[in-house]
């Protein structure tokens, strides 16, 4: 989802050229410190004991430190996520600044697809989590490349993930309609033993 689409008017003063720069090179830094966040924290599995998420992050130049295995999962996906939401909003950066169409009411709507993207991911992550692993398994049967493919996704189409979402929440807390009764019997047990019925 684009801020607007091709045969929308604008609505709005022109983007800045000054911001325009320093949005364009946000963008672009963003995308090169996530990359280099995902290879960090990337799961190496251990030649001892074959863990796939063995709880070490390592930044290349600085160090290795260690997370909980749990904590280790979550942060794969939020780089994955930070990812999909770049490419989303640099695609869509890209395209109207090429047009000469990008406005300055949509500077906000930049800076917050990474946050939406990334809460999304979170909460989709969780809701497979609790759907598919059951609450004792850990987190060793999680597939890296499956969660950080599933966050990309989410963080790059966050509108149908959110319908996704809904979805899931009108199943678990779908309630009945129940239709209004056209008639109504009453059954009355008379002290002789004779039942007495009205509608």
């Amino acid at each position: 989802m684009f801020p607007s689409d091709e045969n929308s008017e604008k609505c709005g003063p022109p983007l800045q050229p000054a911001v325009m720069h320093v949005l364009g090179a946000a963008l672009l830094m963003a995308a090169v410190v996530s990359m280099y966040l995902l290879l960090c924290v990337w799961p190496e599995p251990t030649e001892q004991s074959g863990e796939t998420w063995p709880g070490e992050v390592r930044f290349i130049g600085i160090g290795t430190f260690k997370i909980r295995p749990e904590h280790h999962a979550l942060f794969v996906v939020i780089v994955s996520a930070i990812l999909g939401s770049l490419i989303h909003a640099s695609t869509s950066f890209a395209y109207y600044v090429a047009k000469r169409r990008a406005e300055a009411s949509w500077t906000w709507w930049y800076l917050l697809r990474v946050p939406i993207g990334v809460t999304l991911a979170v909460i989709f992550y969780f809701a497979l989590r609790a759907g598919v692993l059951s609450s004792g398994s850990g987190v060793e049967p999680v597939n890296p490349f499956g969660i950080a493919t599933i966050a990309g996704l989410v963080g790059m189409f966050s509108r149908q993930a959110t319908d996704k979402l809904g979805d899931v929440f009108d199943t678990l807390f779908k309630t009945e309609k129940k239709g209004k009764p056209t008639t109504t019997e009453i059954t009355v047990k008379t002290r002789d033993g004779d039942a007495a019925g009205g509608s």
